[in-house]
């Protein structure tokens, strides 16, 4: 196990962020970086679902777009997808515009490929997260 259950998602945060920086390189997918247990895929999307990513945009955009690609793996991205649309219609709208440039400056940051257009929706994370689950 990567991190226990009750781990904090700032502490989660770290731990992938560690993972990308020894592990990605150019035109690699997620999943060959990072492989989610399905309980590790379980608990970082129930802490997600459970933050304010206001508080904590920074972790917030990384791990959202590690559990998606857990996600497909687990056979659980139609679940996840409306969990996300739910959590971000939520959310006013500058927030999810801030969440949205969050998960473009993390796919930067830490040489995650957006195989296109830069990302403007949900919908273009949902497409990125699937190729890189290799879907």
């Amino acid at each position: 196990m990567l991190w226990q259950n009750g781990t904090s998602l700032c502490d989660i945060y770290k731990i992938v962020s560690d993972i990308f920086n020894k592990n990605m390189k150019m035109h690699m997918l997620i999943r060959d970086v990072i492989d989610l247990s399905y309980e590790e895929y379980r608990g970082l999307a129930d802490d997600i679902i459970k933050t304010s990513p206001t508080e904590t945009i920074e972790h917030f955009s990384l791990c959202m777009l590690v559990a998606w690609v857990a996600a497909y793996k687990h056979g659980r991205d139609e679940e996840y997808c409306e969990m996300m649309k739910s959590f971000v219609a939520r959310m006013p709208q500058h927030h999810t515009s801030m969440v949205l440039d969050f998960v473009q400056t993390a796919c930067y940051d830490f040489q995650i490929d957006t195989f296109g257009p830069p990302i403007k929706t949900l919908k273009d994370i949902k497409r990125i997260a699937k190729i890189h689950a290799g879907m």
